[in-house]
This record gives C-alpha cells, sequence and structure tokens, in this order.
C-alpha cells in the first residue's frame, strides 16, 4: 500500500495537500477571534437543541443535505472531464476539507460541553464523507490529466473504456453518498436524540 502511494505522484501529492489544509484549519480554529467562536458553539447548541425538541423531521435534514452533497460530487465529477476543471475541483474539495477541519477543531474546544454521542457521531459520518469526497477527487484530476495528455500531448488511451469506469465510479459514490445521508439524517431525526 505504501510503495503504490509512493509511485503514485498524484495520489502521494493530493495526500500531502489534503493533510496540509487540514492542519492548517484545525490549528486556524485556536487563532481566530472569541466571539466567532462562541457563534460557532452557539450554532451547535441551537443545532442540538432543536434535535433534543425533535423539531427536525427526517424530511427537514434529509433533503437539504442530499441537495448540497449531490450538488457538490455532481460538479467535481464534471469538472474532472474537463481538462482546466482540475483547478476547480481541487480548490471546492481543499475548502470543504478547510471547513471540515474548523468544525472538528470548534468541536474539540468544545468537546466537554457537546454529548459525547454527538460528537464522535458527527466525527464518524464527515470522515466517512471526506474519505469518499477524496476518492472521487483523486479519480477526477487523474481523468482530467489523462484528458489533457491525450489531447495535447498525443498519448494512446483508450478513453472511452476509461470514461465507462470513471461513470461507474462516480454512480458507485453517489449512491454510497445517499446510504450514508440516509443513515445520518436517520439518526439526527429518529435516534440520536436519546444519547443527547
Amino acid at each position: 500500500m505504501i510503495r503504490f502511494i509512493k509511485h503514485n505522484k498524484i495520489l502521494s501529492l493530493l495526500l500531502i495537500l489534503s493533510f496540509i489544509v487540514f492542519l492548517f484549519g484545525f490549528i486556524s480554529f485556536f487563532y481566530i477571534d472569541s466571539t466567532i467562536k462562541n457563534l460557532s458553539f452557539q450554532n451547535i447548541q441551537e443545532f442540538l437543541s432543536q434535535i433534543k425538541s425533535n423539531s427536525y423531521s427526517f424530511s427537514k435534514l434529509f433533503l437539504p443535505i442530499l441537495f448540497r452533497d449531490s450538488i457538490f460530487i455532481i460538479f467535481i465529477w464534471i469538472f474532472g472531464i474537463s481538462i482546466i476543471g482540475i483547478i476547480l475541483l481541487l480548490f471546492f474539495y481543499f475548502f470543504e476539507l478547510f471547513l471540515f477541519s474548523l468544525e472538528i477543531s470548534s468541536l474539540f474546544f468544545y468537546f466537554q460541553k457537546i454529548p459525547i454521542a454527538f460528537f464522535f457521531f458527527f466525527l464518524f459520518m464527515k470522515s466517512l464523507k471526506l474519505f469518499l469526497y477524496f476518492i472521487l477527487v483523486y479519480y477526477s484530476s487523474s481523468f482530467s490529466i489523462l484528458l489533457f495528455r491525450f489531447l495535447f500531448l498525443q498519448r494512446e488511451y483508450p478513453i472511452k473504456k476509461i470514461f465507462k469506469r470513471y461513470l461507474k465510479l462516480f454512480l458507485t459514490l453517489f449512491f454510497l453518498f445517499f446510504v450514508i445521508i440516509l443513515l445520518e439524517s436517520l439518526c439526527l431525526s429518529k435516534i440520536l436524540i436519546y444519547f443527547i
């Protein structure tokens, strides 16, 4: 596995940059203004109180999350089939990763003030989605680079065959995202209420 990563330049670079962005986002939270930190905590408390009071129905949670994540993964996939799209897909991915690291950092900062069940649930679900994002971004970047080589460097590739695999990957990941969002919404609206 380590040998494969070392020999795969795109994967190696993406892993290194992901680690740097995550670390930067995580540390950044501790240097931002205390007013913003308090606002972040108030948002968490408000969200938890709404779950506790059963204000969030399944559909109220499921549809917005599904819409947001669907738009994100569709854009990433589309950017992968355009040559200049690699810049945009990397920007969106690293921005998402930065926000994720800020959220994780805020949860650690207020660890003693939030329910432990919510902390681990949020951490697990977000990490799972981020892992799928990473897979999609890796293959989208690879496909974008392959297209560039095919069109401008005259390299020979079975483009149709590779595109079919890329499409299958997208559909598989989309289905996995759907299942994760379904479980996430179900847990937040029906199960997590008993643990917070």
